[in-house]
C-alpha cells in the first residue's frame, strides 16, 4: 500500500549507500529495488490478476519441464 501511494522514492533513498557497494549489500539493494519497481507496474485489480495468472502459468511450465527432464 505504501509503495502504491508514495512510490519507491523512500526505499531508493535508504538504499542509496548500498547500490554502489560491493558484495551482498549491492545484491540485496538490487533485489529490493527491482521488486519495488516491479510492484509499481501493477495499477489495477485486473493487472494484479493477470500477473498472478502469468506467474502461475510460468511456474507450471517450469514444473512440467522439470518432470520431463527427470523422466
Amino acid at each position: 500500500m505504501y509503495l502504491r501511494l508514495h512510490g519507491s522514492a523512500l526505499l531508493e533513498r535508504r538504499l542509496q549507500g548500498w547500490v554502489p557497494a560491493h558484495g551482498w549489500r549491492r545484491k540485496i539493494a538490487a533485489i529490493l529495488l527491482g521488486f519495488a519497481r516491479g510492484v509499481q507496474a501493477i495499477r489495477t485489480w485486473s493487472d494484479l490478476a493477470l500477473s498472478v495468472f502469468y506467474s502461475a502459468a510460468h511456474w507450471f511450465l517450469v514444473l512440467l519441464i522439470f518432470l520431463w527432464v527427470l523422466a
